[in-house]
C-alpha cells in the first residue's frame, strides 16, 4: 500500500504541478517571502489522488507551496494527508509530505517531483518469518502494508522521459516513529524521531538512516546506511551504534547466542548484506566497549570484570561462516579463572585477545590465536571445535612465553601428574622455561563434563639447578628442550654441569603420570677430567670405586659417558630404588696399580657399568706393555662370578715379562727373545677363587732349549696356552700348560703346596720334538735347584749328540736348569738317524752348572750292555768317569767314534780335574779282543809295506787284535794321545799326537808293527829289548813310521819305508829324510763339524 500510494501521488502530484506551473512562475517571486498557501487547488489535489489510488481516499487539510532552497527549489506540500479505506478507517496517515520539482523534467515540459519527502510518520519494518522484509505506515490503529521489492523494482526500472516517476532521485522521512518488528522471533523495537533518506542512482538506491533504540531498557543511538542494487537485488547496509550491550542482542539470531557471554556496553559497526525479500547474506561488526562483564562458558563458568573490549568479525549467511577477526579483552587487575574438577586449579588472566573462525555449515570452529595476558605470563593459542553446537571435540594448541621455574607451580594443575609435580616444584630449584606449548585435546559432554583425550607440549629450560638424588651433587647450567603429552614428560639435554663434568647432551622421561607408578628416566652424556668422575662415584651411596678396588688418587684420563637412571618419582627417593647404568668412552687414562696390582696407562677404554655390573673394554699400557683388556665384574654378590678378565697383551720383549709379574721359572730369559702376544682369561668367584687361562702366540718368537739343542726361528708358528688356578691371589694350581710348534708339542700341570702357596711340582704329560716321545717331572729343590725324572719310548739326542761327543761336556756353559738332579728311563735314545741305545737308565746330578755325577746303563744294537758312571772323586778335587761295554765295535760305532770295530770288551777310565778353571780330563781306553775291518788308512799303511795277506784280512773277516791301550788328555776341544799301542798277532801299531774334535782333524804318527808276535819278541827282553825295539812301547825289532794328518773320515797317511826294515835302534835316523809333519791348523777359526 505505502509503495503504491507513493507511486499514485506523484502522478497526481505531476497532474497538480502540470496545472500550477503558469501559478507558480506568477509566484515565484512570493516563496522567496514563506510558504504561500494553495488551499483553492484542495478539490483538485484531492480529485488527482483519488484517481491516482481507486481503491482508498486521501484528506488532507491544506495544500502549501514553499521555496526550499536553490538545492530543492520549490517545494509542494501537503498538510496532514490521511488515507482511507472504503469503509472509512485509516489506512495511513502522514502528517505534512513534500515535492520537490524536477528540472529536467520541467525542461522537457513535463511536471514531475524530484524529491519527496515525508514529515512525522509512523513506519513498520516487518521481518516476516519467511525472511522477507516489509515497510508499512502506521493508520488510526491500522497499517497499510508492502513489501520492499516491488517499491524498489519501481525506483530503479529503466527511466522513461515520459514517466514522471522516473524523475523522482529522493525519498526522505523525517522525524518518523520507526517500530521495527520480528514476527518469527517475536521481538520488536521502537525508535522514536527517526530519519530515513533514499536516494536513486540508477539502478541503485543508497538509503541511509539514524535512531534512538530501547534495548531491554538501555538508548542505544544507531545510524543506517544502506544500499540497493536492482542488477543483484542486493540490499548493503551498515549499522553504526553506541551504548548496545551484545548479550540483550544474543537471542535475535541463534547465529549470534555467543553475544550472551559478553555484558560490556559497546559502540561500533555492523553491516549487513541481505537479498531483497529478507534473506540474509551476511553480517560485519566492529564494535568495541569498557568496563563490563564477561561470563565464561560451561565448565569454566566465571566471571570476568573488563576493562576494555572489543569485537570485530563477519558472517556470510549462505554458507554459515562465521570469521572474528578481533575479540580481545583487558580484565581488572588480580583476575583470575578456575579450572573445576578434576584440574582444580586456579590461574591469573588479566586479558586476551582472540581470533577464530566458525564454519555453521558443519560446527567447526577454527581457533585462530587466543592470547592470554596471565599475571606478565603470554599464553598464545590457536585450535578448533569440531561440533561447537552439539558435541564439542575441543584441539587446542596453546604457546605460553618464558617464566620462571619457581612460578610453574601457579600454572600447572598439581592434578596433572601428583608425583611428578611434587618432585620437578620440589628437585628442580631454579631457572627459566621458554617456548611452552601445550597441545590439549577432548570431548565436551554437556557443560559440565570434559573428557580428556590428549595433552601433550614441550618446552625449553634454561640454566636450571636440579637435585636429582638428594645424596650426590646438585646439576646446574641446565639446559633443555622438553616435550610432554598426557601421562609422560621427555626432556632433550642440551648442557649442564655437576661435580666438575659437563653434561654435553641427553634425555629425562617422566613416565605414568596418570598413574600411582610415575617414574623418571634420565639418559645424558658427560665429559670431563676421568679423575672428577671417579670421586663422583666415589661418593656414597655409590661407593663404586671401593668396589672396583681403585682409588681415585693421582688417576688421570678423559671420561665420556652416556649415563642412564631410572628410578619412581617421589621426594623421599633412596639410591637403592635407583637403577642406574653407564657407557662411557675413556681416553688416555691413567691409574697407579689399576689392574692386578700393575700400573695402567694411555688407556683408551670403553666402561658399561650398572646395578648389576661393570664391563670395560678397550686398550692400554699394563705395566708399559700394550694390552687389549675385557674386564666383566659383578656388583650383585649372589652371582657366581665376581670378576672376569680378558687381556691380549704384546709383550715386546719376553725378556721383560717379569714387570707382568709372570715367573718363568725354570725356563732363564736367554731361552725365548722377541715379541710374544699373550692372551689372559681370568675368572674370581666371590670366594676369592681364581682362574686363568692364558695364551701366548709364539710366532714372532726366537725359542731354544740347549739341553736338546732345540731352536725355533721366528717365522715358524707356535703357541703356548696355561691354566693357573689361584686362591686369595696366590698361585695353588697350574692344571694345564702346553706349547706347540711345528716340531714341539709339550703339555703338562703344575701343583703347588697348599699351605705355602710354593711349587711343589710340574708335571709335563707329553713332550714330542722330532723322534722324542717322553713324559717329565720337575720337582723344585733347595733355592734353584731342581729334580727331574724323563720318562718314555724314546729319547732323541741326534741333535745335540755332537756337542756331548766333541764337545766339553764336563760343563754346559748355559744357565738352564743349572742346579738339577735328574732320573731317565727310555727304551730308546737316538745319538744319531740310524744309532740308538736301548733300554736305557740314567741318572745324573748337575751342580753349578757341572755335571757332578753320571749313572747310565743301556744297551747298543746288538743287545750288548753299556755302562757308563761319573762320580766325585776321594778327595773331591775332580770327577771319575768310567764307560764299559762288552762290544767295544758297536759302542763306538753307536756313539759316531769308530765304525770298523767288531767286537771287543771296552773300558775307559778317566778324571777330570775340576781345580782347573777348564776342568781337563785325562785317562786311558782298553778295548780287548777286537777286530778291524776294511780300515782305508791302515790299509795304505799296510800295502806300502807289501805285507801281503792283512790287506786281504781287513777286506774279509777282520784283522784281530789282542789289545788297545790308549792313555789321553782332554782339555779344550783336543784329544792328547800319548804311547797308545794296539797289538794283535799279525800286526801292532803305535801311536801318539792329537785329535782335533772341534775341527774333527787328526794329527797322529807311530810305529806299525808287522808279525807282531815274533817281531816284538826281542823287544820283551830284559835289558836289550829296547834297543832292539829303539824305545818305543809296542815297537818291534822291524816296524815302519806313518804319520796321519788330515780330516778323521780320510787322513793323509804317510810311510817311511826305509825305516820298515831297519832295526829299532837305527828306525829315526830315518826320519830325517821324510817331510816335516805340518803343524795343526789353528782351530779358533774352525766351525764345529758334525763327523759321522
Amino acid at each position: 500500500m505505502l509503495i503504491r500510494m507513493v507511486k499514485g501521488m506523484v502522478h497526481a502530484m505531476a497532474g497538480v504541478l502540470a496545472g500550477t506551473a503558469i501559478i507558480l512562475l506568477t509566484l515565484a517571486w512570493l516563496l522567496s517571502r514563506g510558504p504561500v498557501s494553495l488551499g483553492f487547488m484542495a478539490p483538485y489535489v484531492g480529485d488527482l489522488i483519488n484517481s491516482a489510488l481507486p481503491d482508498v481516499e486521501a484528506e488532507f487539510d491544506d495544500t502549501i507551496l514553499t521555496w526550499a532552497g536553490w538545492e530543492r527549489a520549490v517545494d509542494l506540500r501537503v498538510i496532514n494527508l490521511r488515507i482511507r479505506a472504503d469503509e472509512g478507517s485509516v489506512l495511513a496517515q502522514i502528517p505534512e509530505v513534500a515535492f520537490s520539482i524536477s528540472t529536467d523534467a520541467l525542461m522537457r515540459g513535463i511536471i514531475a517531483p524530484a524529491r519527496v519527502e515525508l514529515f512525522g510518520p509512523t513506519l513498520y519494518a516487518i521481518r516476516e518469518t519467511d525472511g522477507h522484509l516489509n515497510l508499512a505506515l502506521a493508520g488510526a490503529g491500522a497499517m497499510a502494508t508492502g513489501r520492499m521489492e516491488p517499491f524498489l523494482n519501481e525506483l530503479t526500472k529503466a527511466s522513461d522521459p515520459d514517466d514522471p516517476l522516473s524523475y523522482l532521485k529522493r525519498i526522505d522521512i523525517s522525524d518518523a516513529d520507526l517500530i521495527i518488528e520480528d514476527t518469527g522471533r517475536g521481538r520488536s523495537w521502537v525508535t522514536p524521531d527517526t530519519q530515513i533518506s533514499l536516494r536513486r542512482n540508477g539502478a541503485r538506491i543508497d538509503g541511509e538512516t539514524s535512531f534512538l533504540i530501547d534495548l531491554d531498557g538501555t538508548v542505544a543511538e544507531m545510524s543506517l546506511v544502506g544500499a540497493y542494487d536492482a542488477a543483484t537485488r542486493r540490499i548493503d547496509a551498515g549499522l553504526s551504534f553506541s551504548g548496545v550491550t551484545p548479550s540483550v542482542l544474543a537471542n535475535t539470531s541463534p547465529e549470534v547466542d555467543f553475544l550472551k557471554l559478553i555484558d560490556v556496553p559497546v559502540q561500533g559497526t555492523i553491516t549487513i548484506a541481505a537479498s531483497v525479500d529478507g534473506v540474509l547474506e551476511s553480517i560485519g561488526f566492529d564494535v568495541s566497549g569498557s568496563e563490563g562483564t564477561m561470563y565464561l562458558p560451561a565448565p569454566l563458568e566465571d566471571n570476568l570484570m573488563t576493562e576494555s573490549f572489543s569485537l570485530r568479525g563477519f558472517f556470510d549467511a549462505p554458507t554459515r561462516q562465521l570469521e572474528i577477526a578481533e575479540f580481545s579483552a583487558n580484565f581488572s587487575p588480580e583476575t583470575t579463572i578456575y579450572l573445576p574438577e578434576p584440574l582444580n586449579h586456579s590461574f591469573p588472566l588479566y586479558g586476551f585477545t582472540a581470533t577464530a573462525t566458525y564454519d555453521g555449515v558443519v560446527d567447526f570452529l577454527n581457533l585462530q590465536m587466543l592470547d592470554l595476558d596471565m599475571a606478565g605470563i603470554s599464553v598464545r593459542s590457536h585450535g578448533s571445535i569440531d561440533g561447537l553446537m552439539a558435541v564439542p571435540q575441543i584441539g587446542l594448541r596453546v604457546d605460553v612465553s618464558d617464566m620462571a621455574i619457581e612460578q610453574l607451580k601457579d600454572y600447572w594443575p598439581q592434578a596433572i601428574g601428583t608425583d611428578s609435580y611434587d618432585w620437578i616444584t620440589s628437585q628442580v630449584k631454579s631457572g627459566t622455561i621458554s617456548q611452552l606449548h601445550v597441545d590439549v585435546g577432548g570431548i565436551m559432554y554437556g557443560f559440565d563434563a570434559f573428557s580428556l583425550n590428549r595433552l601433550d607440549g614441550g618446552f625449553d629450560v634454561r640454566n636450571a639447578t636440579i637435585q636429582y638424588v638428594d645424596a650426590l651433587p646438585e646439576v646446574t647450567g641446565f639446559d633443555a628442550s622438553a616435550q610432554f603429552s598426557r601421562g609422560r614428560i621427555d626432556l632433550d639435554v642440551e648442557r649442564a654441569q655437576s661435580a666438575g663434568l659437563d653434561i654435553d647432551g641427553g634425555k629425562i622421561s617422566m613416565t605414568e603420570l596418570t598413574g600411582d607408578t610415575e617414574r623418571a628416566r634420565i639418559t645424558t652424556v658427560v665429559t670431563g677430567p676421568f679423575q672428577k668422575a671417579m670421586e663422583l662415584i666415589d661418593q656414597e651411596p655409590l661407593n663404586f670405586t671401593e668396589v672396583m678396588n681403585i682409588s681415585p688418587d693421582n688417576t688421570a684420563g678423559v671420561v665420556r659417558a652416556d649415563l642412564d637412571f631410572d628410578f619412581p618419582l617421589k621426594e623421599t627417593l633412596t639410591w637403592g630404588e635407583v637403577k642406574a647404568s653407564a657407557l662411557a668412552e675413556l681416553k688416555s687414562v691413567s691409574i697407579p696399580e689399576g689392574l692386578f696390582g700393575l700400573d695402567v696407562d694411555e688407556g683408551q677404554l670403553d666402561l658399561a657399568i650398572d646395578n648389576d655390573g661393570m664391563t670395560v673394554a678397550g686398550e692400554l699400557l699394563l705395566q708399559n706393555f700394550p694390552t687389549v683388556l675385557t674386564w666383566r665384574q659383578n656388583f650383585d654378590d649372589t652371582a657366581p662370578v665376581k670378576n672376569r678378565y680378558e687381556l691380549s697383551v704384546h709383550v715386546t720383549d719376553v725378556q721383560n715379562i717379569t714387570d707382568l709379574g709372570i715367573d718363568v721359572s725354570p725356563f732363564s730369559a736367554d731361552m725365548i727373545r722377541g715379541d710374544v702376544p699373550l692372551n689372559v682369561h681370568v675368572t674370581e668367584s666371590q670366594e676369592g677363587l681364581t682362574e686363568l687361562e692364558a695364551r701366548v702366540g709364539l710366532g714372532g718368537v726366537i725359542m731354544s732349549i740347549p739341553v736338546i739343542n732345540w731352536d725355533k726361528e721366528e717365522s715358524e708358528p707356535g703357541e703356548a696356552r696355561v691354566s693357573i688356578q689361584l686362591k686369595d691371589n696366590k698361585v695353588t694350581a697350574i692344571p694345564k700348560f702346553a706349547i706347540e710348534t711345528e716340531n714341539l708339542s709339550v703339555e703338562g700341570a703344575a701343583h703347588y703346596a697348599p699351605d705355602s702357596g710354593k711349587l711343589n711340582r710340574i708335571e709335563l704329560s707329553k713332550v714330542i720334538y722330532g723322534r722324542t716321545d717322553m713324559t717329565a717331572l720337575l720337582v723344585p729343590g733347595v733355592g734353584d735347584s731342581w729334580d727331574a725324572n724323563f720318562t718314555g719310548p724314546s729319547l732323541d739326542l741326534d741333535p745335540v749328540w755332537e756337542d756331548i761327543v766333541f764337545g766339553d761336556f764336563t760343563e754346559s756353559g748355559q744357565t738352564f736348569l743349572a742346579n738339577v738332579s735328574v732320573s731317565a728311563k727310555f727304551e730308546r735314545v737316538w745319538l744319531s738317524d740310524d744309532r740308538a741305545l736301548d733300554n736305557l737308565i740314567a741318572a745324573f746330578a748337575r751342580e753349578n752348572e757341572i755335571m757332578r755325577t753320571v749313572y747310565v746303563t743301556s744297551e747298543v744294537k746288538n743287545g750288548a750292555p753299556l755302562e757308563i758312571k761319573m762320580t766325585p772323586s776321594d778327595r773331591s778335587i775332580g770327577r771319575i768317569l768310567t764307560v764299559w761295554s762288552s762290544d767295544a765295535g758297536e759302542v763306538l760305532r753307536t756313539f759316531d767314534l769308530y765304525d770298523l770295530m767288531k767286537g771287543g770288551e771296552l773300558s775307559l777310565t778317566g778324571i777330570v780335574d775340576d781345580t782347573q778353571e777348564n776342568h781337563p780330563f785325562s785317562g786311558l781306553l782298553d778295548i780287548h779282543r777286537y777286530r778291524i775291518i776294511e780300515a782305508p788308512a791302515l790299509a795304505r799303511i799296510v800295502s806300502i809295506m807289501a805285507l801281503s795277506g792283512i790287506v786281504e784280512a781287513l777286506q774279509g773277516e777282520g784283522l784281530a787284535f789282542d789289545t788297545l791301550q790308549m792313555p789321553f788328555d782332554y782339555t779344550d776341544g783336543a784329544i792328547r794321545v800319548t804311547d797308545a799301542k794296539a797289538t794283535g798277532t799279525s800286526l801292532g801299531f803305535t801311536a801318539s799326537g792329537v785329535i782335533y774334535t772341534h775341527a774333527d782333524v787328526v794329527d797322529i804318527d807311530g810305529t806299525v808293527v808287522p808279525v807282531y808276535a815274533i817281531n816284538s819278541a826281542l823287544g820283551n827282553l830284559p835289558l836289550i829289548g829296547g834297543i832292539f825295539t829303539g824305545g818305543e812301547e809296542g815297537g818291534g825289532i822291524f816296524a815302519a813310521n806313518y804319520s796321519m794328518t788330515g780330516p778323521r773320515s780320510d787322513p793323509e797317511v804317510t810311510v817311511n819305508p826305509l825305516s820298515a826294515f831297519t832295526p829299532g835302534f837305527l828306525r829315526n835316523i830315518f826320519d830325517l829324510f821324510d817331510n816335516p809333519i805340518d803343524p795343526p791348523p789353528d782351530q779358533s777359526g774352525v766351525e764345529e763339524s758334525t763327523g759321522n
